[in-house]
């Protein structure tokens, strides 16, 4: 019963050494260097009258530290739609917006399947209508800088070669203005 028990922990011990020397790498998913996402949202801003519609795509550059942080820079594009209820003139109106922003993700999981966490802080510039409310004038053609913050919670999916899809809800703020934002990545 003794050599029974002792060659049973021997082999404990060597399927344990054994696992451990075939774990060569250093994480399962995704891929540390350099990435690039490219993601496109629908937003819709909350307002005073209800919620104004909006598109944006946006392009993030930066690096994968491992297979839960990455950091990077971001560039987006957002036009909002002012229907013509909302403005005074009774036309409808427009606005572009451009943020740029450090960007900062923790994927929770090393799983091929990760929910995430991301924020974007920065801040952008500002073209076109502004709606009377939040104690600023109406505006018709306006330009001015913002600051900019957006956190973000989502799903992703990893596939081969450090590719991955990702869709995630978040709330972009920029100075008074809030919306939300659903949007869908691809990373390479």
């Amino acid at each position: 019963m003794k050599k029974l028990s002792l060659l049973v922990i021997f082999a404990l011990i060597v399927s344990v050494a054994i696992g451990k020397s075939n774990t060569s790498k250093e994480y399962n998913y995704g891929k540390r260097g350099q990435f690039v996402t490219a993601r496109a949202s629908y937003i819709m801003w909350d307002d005073i009258s209800g919620f104004l519609p909006a598109a944006s795509i946006e392009g993030i550059y930066g690096f994968s530290c491992n297979p839960w942080f990455m950091v990077g820079g971001g560039i987006g594009v957002t036009y909002s739609h002012f229907p013509k209820h909302i403005t005074s003139m009774g036309e409808s109106r427009s606005a572009i917006r451009v943020p740029i922003y450090v960007h900062l993700r923790t994927n929770i999981l090393d799983r091929r399947v990760s929910p995430f966490v991301a924020l974007n802080l920065g801040g952008g510039v500002h073209k076109g209508y502004i709606p009377l409310g939040y104690s600023n004038p109406e505006v018709e053609n306006d330009f001015h800088i913002f600051a900019y913050a957006e956190p973000q919670i989502g799903v992703a999916l990893r596939l081969k070669g450090g590719r991955m899809v990702d869709i995630g809800a978040s709330v972009p703020l920029c100075n008074l203005d809030a919306g939300l934002k659903f949007g869908v990545g691809f990373t390479w």
